[in-house]
């Protein structure tokens, strides 16, 4: 009975004793809180941590500076921990030429941005340019570079056609053809227009297969009078057809 005595007077004092545990544990929570506040606060003002400089890296041949310099300064004027790199990249990745950049925070005072540029392999018509993933871009066209093949086929073959370009170009390098105009129809048939005027039927199947038996027969039949030839037909199994602009012959 005298211990059970004993614990009910206790018990006031210990309750009393939780409270204040409870309430300096609550206090030190807001004091906590608001220094954190208080610290995010300051560190997202712009005159805390400012960026001072912007590191470009990477490839800059074809960019036009002064729109590099527009898409980039906005996104800019903020601290460092304000820059948001994901709207900074889809600027930089807007302009024309940029094919990728990467946007990283550098401590303390650094936005480095590297930018990957396209590199143009064939222009789509007179709509676009093709880089050497197969995809389409659209610079300004007073940047188009001279004396790219000019790809024509269905609107989404260009990756198809950028692999298949690539591919049949280095087996004409050896003889020194160079394609102006590659053609790919609806059922995959190809045709290849030199910049010396003679026209190449390579149809759908074995293209490359084709295309070497041409070039091993090329030096010894055809380069002395490539002028006189209107088209070759590479479409057979063992050989191919020449067709003359002056008519029929052997």
């Amino acid at each position: 009975m005298a211990k059970r005595q004993a614990r009910l007077n206790a018990a006031p004092g210990e309750r009393l004793e939780g409270m204040r545990r409870h309430e300096l544990r609550a206090f030190v929570t807001v004091v906590f809180a608001g220094l954190l506040l208080w610290g995010g606060y300051m560190l997202t003002r712009p005159s805390t941590l400012p960026v001072r400089h912007v590191q470009l890296t990477g490839e800059l041949g074809r960019l036009d500076s002064a729109r590099l310099r527009e898409a980039i300064l906005p996104h800019v004027t903020h601290g460092l921990l304000r820059v948001d790199v994901a709207a900074l990249s889809a600027a930089v990745e807007g302009l024309p030429w940029v094919r990728r950049a990467a946007v990283r925070r550098v401590w303390p005072d650094v936005v480095e941005v590297e930018i990957h540029e396209q590199k143009p392999l064939a222009r789509w018509g007179n709509l676009a340019l093709v880089n050497d993933e197969g995809q389409l871009f659209v610079p300004p066209e007073t940047e188009w570079p001279t004396g790219l093949p000019v790809f024509d086929g269905p609107e989404d073959t260009a990756q198809a056609m950028a692999v298949r370009y690539r591919e049949l170009r280095e087996v004409l390098t050896p003889v020194g053809l160079n394609v102006a105009l590659f053609s790919m129809n609806e059922r995959r048939a190809v045709i290849l227009d030199m910049e010396n005027g003679l026209r190449l039927l390579l149809g759908r199947g074995d293209q490359q297969t084709r295309l070497e038996r041409f070039v091993r027969a090329y030096p010894k039949v055809i380069e002395a009078r490539v002028a006189e030839v209107r088209q070759v037909d590479l479409r057979y199994t063992n050989g191919f057809t020449v067709i003359w602009k002056q008519g029929p012959q052997a």
